[in-house]
Formats: C-alpha cells, sequence, structure tokens
C-alpha cells in the first residue's frame, strides 16, 4: 500500500548475507568525454598496469538512446583544469570565469566534436549482460543518460543505481523533468529508489510525498533491484 514513509535506515526482508566473491573478473567502464579528464586517466592508467588491465576507459559522452549518433562540441584545452559543474549549457559562462585564470589557455581553447552513445547502445555493441552498480553523475542530465538505459533497467541487468538529482540548474534536462516520472519508471521495472542521506536513507518508492520530491534542488538516489540478495 502507497503510504508516507518516515526516514529510516531500510532493513528489507530480502537482504542477506551475499555470496561468496565471484571467480569472474570484475571490469570497470569509466565514461568520462572531457578531453582534459580522458588524458588525465589515462596517465594515472600507464602508471597502474595492474589496473588498466580492468579498466575501460570511454572518452565519449552518454545520454538518452535519441541522441546516439549524434555529436556534442566539447572544450579541449589543453593543461586547462575541468570543472564538474561546467556542460554543455553552460561552458561559455566557466570559460569566461576561467580567463580570469587561465586567459591565453581559455581564449585559444580548441573545441572537439564528440560521438554521443548510450547505456543501452554500449551494452549491446559490447555484449555485455549485467552491471553490478551503474553510477550517473552528469550534472543535470541524468535523466537523458537514465533514459538510455531503459532497456537495460527494464530487462533488470542493473543490480544497483544511482543518479544524481540536479534541478536547480536550468537548462539542462532535470529542469524540465519531475523526479516522480522517473521514481515511477524505475518502480515498474523492479527498483525500488532512496534518497541518500549521510547516515541514513529516506524511502521514496512507495510513499506519498506529493509534488515534494519534484522540488528537491541537489541530492543523490539510490535504487536497488527489488530481490536480488
Amino acid at each position: 500500500p502507497r503510504r508516507n514513509c518516515a526516514v529510516r535506515s531500510p532493513n528489507p526482508s530480502w537482504f542477506v548475507q551475499p555470496p561468496a566473491a565471484s571467480t569472474v573478473p570484475m571490469r570497470t567502464v569509466c565514461v568520462e568525454a572531457m578531453p582534459t579528464n580522458s588524458r588525465l586517466i589515462n596517465e594515472t592508467l600507464a602508471r597502474l598496469p595492474q589496473l588498466a588491465g580492468s579498466f575501460d576507459l570511454v572518452p565519449v559522452p552518454f545520454s538518452s538512446n535519441s541522441n546516439v549518433g549524434t555529436t556534442v562540441e566539447f572544450p579541449n584545452c589543453a593543461g586547462m583544469p575541468s570543472r564538474e559543474d561546467c556542460g554543455t549549457d553552460n561552458e561559455e559562462a566557466c570559460l569566461r570565469e576561467q580567463r580570469k585564470l587561465i586567459s591565453a589557455r581559455a581564449r585559444d581553447c580548441p573545441r572537439v566534436q564528440l560521438p554521443v552513445d548510450s547505456v543501452d547502445s554500449y551494452m549491446r555493441t559490447h555484449e555485455m549482460t549485467r552491471l553490478d552498480a551503474l553510477f550517473i553523475h552528469t550534472v543535470g542530465h541524468d535523466p537523458a543518460v537514465l533514459q538510455g538505459a531503459a532497456a537495460q533497467l527494464a530487462a533488470q541487468t542493473v543490480r544497483y543505481l544511482e543518479f544524481e538529482v540536479h534541478t536547480d540548474l536550468q537548462g539542462t534536462v532535470w529542469s524540465e523533468t519531475q523526479l516522480t516520472d522517473v521514481v515511477g519508471t524505475l518502480d515498474g521495472s523492479g527498483y525500488s529508489c532512496y534518497w541518500m542521506g549521510d547516515e541514513q536513507l529516506v524511502q521514496i518508492t512507495g510513499c506519498e510525498f506529493g509534488d515534494l520530491f519534484n522540488h528537491a534542488k541537489w541530492s543523490n538516489v539510490a535504487c536497488v533491484l527489488r530481490g536480488d540478495p
């Protein structure tokens, strides 16, 4: 039954001691479209060959399935650090601010066109059958990435999902998306979602909070596949 839910630490009946570690090697797929960050990651991997063997870097943006095949322009500034709040919607404003610090580099910063992919497309192309954990942090564009994972989520091949809610960023996908719609779609695919507090979780799925959740400005949401120990 739908009801108001209090703040609590969830202890669902299906939570049991996880099975012993699998003998299947773990692989990490890191999607990082900003060229500056991709170069830094590659430099790090070059120093850590034991990590590089199980780490795949995907240097293109992920979005919705409808955007696959299009391109997005990114700044490609050698030596200029990127900022997590500089998205494709406010890049010029961020560059203007950075010109004060690194004027020559920012002013002459070249652009690069990157092809768009999605979770569904990537997993299908690489014949991936499961994700133990999917972390999304795209500063306002998380709903588009979730839409690009719709087939995998509907097939319940993602065990744990975590994404950022950032409805205060105007002009982004979140500013035009209702969190209740996102959680409702995930609920229909078999996922229970919670606000992530510092030391506790607040249940979202199956709770009546009216329109309140749609006005949350900035937080993380964790969703788990129901029935998965």
